[in-house]
């Protein structure tokens, strides 16, 4: 959202995009000035999850599959029913790293694209090194450490150093 406040001081029309579950949890958390301060500016807009259940949006293996399968179709139709509909249309994509299978929707409608990453570098660069860290026997295939804690947090740093040097 901090993105989208940044935006929005500099002259855009934000459309802010979250499931119709999470929706809530984000309006809870606005300040409560947010509709005088952004009225006009951030529009708040919602898609399906595809979640049959609130169990399956609990458990992130179930969540991110129905995620990937079942938002971009969801997204497809929102941008071309603003667009069609709207004054301001969508002209620009920004998506969190973690949803970046939307790109191709913004791709597939030849509307330029971003993947914007909120969590820290140390973190993507992490997880753009699992396999490196599987290769090293720091964690196995299902994540877990294969040794004692305090000897795996000295292992990954130790391979995490390694990697930032090479």
């Amino acid at each position: 959202m901090e993105l989208s406040h940044q935006l929005a001081d500099q002259g855009v029309l934000v459309t802010f995009v979250n499931t119709e579950f999470i929706h809530k949890y984000v309006l809870a958390a606005l300040p409560e000035n947010f509709r005088s301060n952004y009225s006009g500016r951030i529009r708040l807009v919602t898609i399906p999850d595809g979640a049959v259940n609130d169990e399956e949006r609990f458990i992130l293996s179930k969540m991110f599959p129905l995620l990937q399968y079942n938002t971009p179709s969801f997204i497809e139709e929102l941008i071309l029913n603003i667009n069609e509909k709207e004054e301001h249309k969508i002209t620009f994509v920004i998506v969190d790293g973690t949803m970046g299978f939307l790109l191709d929707v913004a791709k597939k409608l030849n509307i330029p694209r971003a993947a914007f990453w909120p969590a820290s570098a140390w973190m993507l660069f992490i997880l753009f090194k699992i396999p490196t860290l599987i290769d090293a026997g720091v964690i196995d295939l299902n994540g877990r450490a294969p040794v004692s804690d305090m000897y795996f947090i000295a292992l990954l740093l130790h391979v995490c150093m390694l990697l930032v040097l090479s």
